[in-house]
């Protein structure tokens, strides 16, 4: 769905650069995956449609303060909490790892212990834009 309405934005220059660690790291890849594995017009519409969004994600990294009035605010909103889940599994199979790992032996735990840590700050800025939409969009459903 897309609103008429400006959805205000803001975020901390910590939380700028982990959005972006987050569109480099993860979300890139998977936008252009959505490309070049259309093979219909409909399947390249909803891929352009997805680089739209990451787009509009990026301009927030870049310093923009608001969503473009024509983003698809429930579809991105709904990228966001997928993206959240993945790196709450993520955590969630680390802290499997780290408790099964027998006492004493420490390779790798602490790599373990760092890409929970980066999890876990992608989580955060997930939801606070995920927060910042709701709060915009209010009664509009989302």
């Amino acid at each position: 769905m897309t609103t008429s309405i400006t959805v205000p934005i803001t975020l901390t220059l910590a939380e700028r650069h982990t959005l972006s660690d987050l569109i480099e790291g993860f979300l890139h890849d998977r936008g252009w995956e959505g490309v070049r594995a259309a093979r219909y017009s409909m399947d390249i519409e909803a891929a352009a449609a997805k680089l739209l969004r990451l787009a509009a994600l990026k301009a927030l990294v870049e310093g923009e303060h608001h969503l473009p009035p024509d983003i698809d605010v429930a579809a991105l909103r709904s990228e966001l909490a997928a993206w959240w889940q993945e790196r709450v599994a993520t955590v969630d199979e680390h802290d499997a790892q780290i408790a099964e790992t027998p006492a004493g032996v420490t390779d790798g735990i602490a790599e373990l212990w760092q890409q929970s840590a980066v999890d876990y700050a992608h989580q955060r800025v997930c939801e606070r834009i995920i927060g910042q939409i709701d709060a915009a969009c209010g009664a509009v459903a989302v």
